[in-house]
């Protein structure tokens, strides 16, 4: 759901909710979450936060969203996407991403 530069990072810090996993010196990485594991910590409304941070050399780089995994009930072999909010200068804008799916990571001033 998301994509990484490729040098080397000294912090990656990817966050669910409130749950936060930060490694040091990596190229990337990729948080597994289970079925489970979504279901625990969506919302009343169907969605969970996503937010991945970099430090590349003491530049930050950061991508925040909220999420909703929907299941393809039509799909023979278990294709999901996801609806995406995105909030810019306090509007929403609604996504869909087929999975998976990359996006650039901003620059964080």
């Amino acid at each position: 759901m998301y994509t990484i530069p490729r040098v080397k990072m000294g912090n990656l810090t990817i966050t669910l909710n409130e749950d936060s996993e930060t490694l040091t010196s990596v190229f990337s990485h990729q948080r597994p979450i289970s079925k489970e594991a979504i279901s625990n910590m969506t919302g009343s409304d169907g969605y969970f936060s996503l937010s991945v941070t970099a430090d590349l050399s003491n530049v930050y780089w950061e991508y925040s969203c909220k999420i909703k995994i929907v299941p393809d009930l039509e799909s023979e072999d278990n294709q999901v996407s996801a609806e995406v909010i995105l909030v810019t200068d306090n509007e929403e804008e609604l996504k869909v991403w087929e999975l998976p799916y990359n996006v650039p990571l901003e620059y964080a001033a």
